[in-house]
């Protein structure tokens, strides 16, 4: 794997492709859509965020992403470590 660039260096926060995913789900019809997952067209994005936090943290300030916005993407991160450990479709529930 590539050596990861400081943040003061040029490339800083940009994923080789290498290290690219993929997702697969099932289409209404049962038929399986793979997508290819790419990063976010600014990378930067992921440094503004913790710098927002850390503001957040010292000073109190606003959250860019709310607590309960990030506690729905960790559980369903979990869900989909669930389905591969199971090897099944989950049911994502209603939030």
């Amino acid at each position: 794997m590539p050596a990861v660039a400081s943040i003061s260096e040029a490339g800083y926060s940009e994923e080789p492709e290498a290290i690219w995913g993929t997702v697969e789900n099932l289409g209404e019809d049962g038929a399986m859509i793979t997508k290819t997952v790419w990063p976010s067209e600014a990378p930067d994005e992921y440094t503004g965020l913790f710098k927002n936090l850390a503001r957040a943290i010292r000073n109190g300030g606003e959250l860019a992403v709310k607590w309960e916005e990030a506690t729905q993407v960790i559980e369903m991160i979990e869900l989909a470590y669930k389905s591969s450990a199971e090897e099944r479709t989950i049911v994502i529930p209603k939030i």
